[in-house]
This record gives C-alpha cells, sequence and structure tokens, in this order.
C-alpha cells in the first residue's frame, strides 16, 4: 500500500487555466481520509499556495508541502519550516552578472527581503499569482554579504532563455542546481536542492519509504521526484524526459489526469 502520494501543481494538478477539475479534489480528499499524506510539490512558496491547498482539504499541521523547487519544506498549518535550503550573497552576485550579458530580467526569494526583482517585468509577475503575493524592485548591487537566498530566476523570452541555457558556464552547474521550469524561466537553486531531494527529507521524518510513494508529474523540475518514488506517475502532456522515466502515463492536466489514476489505484487495493 502507498502512504504518500506527491504532486506537482502547474501542468499536473491544474488545468490550463489555472483551476482543480473538481475530480482532482474529491480523489484526493478520498485518499486523505483514508489516512495517505498529500504532499504538494511546487516551485511556488507555501503564501501563493494556501487557497489551493484549503479547496483540497489539507491545510493543517497534519500536511506539508515541498515548496520553492524543494528549497523549503514547511508544515502547511503553521508554516513551520521542517527543512531549508539556500545560498551566499557570494554566489547571488555570479547570477547578477550574467543580466549585463543577456536581456533578461532577474528576481530572487531572499531571507532578509522576500521576492525581489531589478525591475518589474511580465515574466516575473508569473511568481506573483494574480497579486497573491508582492515583489518589488530591487538594486541587487547594494547586497550584503550576509544576505541569503533561497533561489534566483532569470527571465525574459524564451529564445533568450534558449541562449542562456545553451552557453551557460558549467562553472553554474557546480555552484547551483540549474533547471529549466517554463520556457520563460531559468531557476538557480542551492546545489543539491530539488523536489525530490525535499520529498526525501520530509519521507525521512515520517518514516516512509521511497517505494512507499507516488508522484504525479510533467515539468524537468518534476524528474529528481520522480526518481525518488517507487511510483512515478507522468501525465499526458509531460515532457518527454518524465515520460521516459515513469511507470504510468495518465491522461491529461486538463482531463483530471491525477483523479483517473488516484481512482485506478484505489480500485486495485493499492490507496
Amino acid at each position: 500500500m502507498y502512504k504518500l502520494v506527491a504532486i506537482d501543481l502547474d501542468g499536473t494538478l491544474l488545468d490550463d487555466q489555472k483551476n482543480i477539475p473538481s475530480p482532482n479534489i474529491s480523489l484526493i480528499q478520498k485518499i486523505k481520509d483514508r489516512g495517505v499524506k498529500v504532499v504538494i510539490a511546487t516551485g511556488r512558496p507555501l503564501i501563493v499556495i494556501r487557497k489551493i491547498l484549503s479547496q483540497l482539504g489539507i491545510d493543517s499541521d497534519e500536511s506539508y508541502c515541498v515548496a520553492l523547487n524543494g528549497a523549503m519544506v514547511q508544515k502547511i498549518g503553521s508554516a513551520e519550516i521542517i527543512y531549508s535550503a539556500n545560498f551566499s550573497a557570494r554566489k547571488f552576485r555570479h547570477v547578477f552578472h550574467l543580466i549585463k550579458k543577456y536581456s533578461l530580467y532577474l528576481h530572487a526569494f531572499s531571507l532578509e527581503y522576500g521576492l525581489i526583482a531589478n525591475k518589474k517585468n511580465k515574466y516575473s509577475d508569473i511568481e506573483c499569482y494574480g497579486g497573491v503575493i508582492e515583489y518589488r524592485e530591487f538594486d541587487f548591487e547594494k547586497i550584503t554579504d550576509d544576505d541569503l537566498f533561497y533561489k534566483a530566476v532569470l527571465t525574459g523570452p524564451r529564445e533568450e532563455v534558449d541562449r542562456l541555457e545553451k552557453n551557460l558556464d558549467p562553472v553554474f552547474i557546480e555552484m547551483f542546481t540549474v533547471v529549466r521550469t517554463l520556457p520563460c524561466i531559468l531557476e538557480f537553486l542551492p546545489q543539491g536542492t530539488n523536489k525530490g531531494s525535499g520529498l526525501q527529507r520530509l519521507a525521512d521524518k515520517l518514516n516512509i519509504k521511497p517505494d512507499e510513494m507516488i508522484a504525479f508529474g510533467d515539468e524537468h523540475n518534476d524528474l529528481e521526484m520522480m526518481q525518488t518514488v517507487g511510483l512515478p506517475v507522468a501525465m499526458g502532456n509531460a515532457v518527454q524526459s518524465i515520460k521516459n522515466i515513469s511507470r504510468i502515463i495518465t491522461l491529461t492536466n486538463n482531463e483530471a489526469g491525477v483523479a483517473y489514476t488516484l481512482n485506478e489505484l484505489i480500485n486495485s487495493n493499492k490507496l
């Protein structure tokens, strides 16, 4: 029997209009009532997914989330931090210098300043999710050596992000976990940080084994999470690399693929 189900949001639990299909809500509540832990694993911070968690009925301290692509694991009700990872201002400055070479914007989640950007722009607006979280312009030249960051994000036109990713100096791969989360976004996370590492730390706390976990995902930043669990499930709309490592390919996010597979697992007495 599986004891934990980890679910990505965009392109997985949510449809293309960023809504939760009603079958997904029903099936998640059903497996929760059976004692299965439901863990949302997302690139977003906890503050912007609270409405979603409330809709799912997993908004108490009995539930957990893996946020910021694994840089933070938290209890949901109290927001108590179970684990967090960050990187130094020295490392951050390397990312900051890239905007002088590429026509991109930079925003970051800072321990001290919250969500900040070098300039307000339509791409960084994505991180605000309809104004749920605010961000402000910030002069990154003013950061101090003591400042810490959970992640830094370079964003802009797809072709410019493509050019950056293709020509990125290998030194960045040594300093950070670098992941493409959307066509317009390249994220820089603390080295070794990903959804899989965050989920594993939570599983260790809960004494849940890898083969007792299921994960649903669709994008490149779900890869390590899918490799961490016993049953990886790719959405029908998933990128090929996710489909290649999955044991099940379900329906698309617009067809409530999460609910479809959860129902199949219940009927086969695996949940």
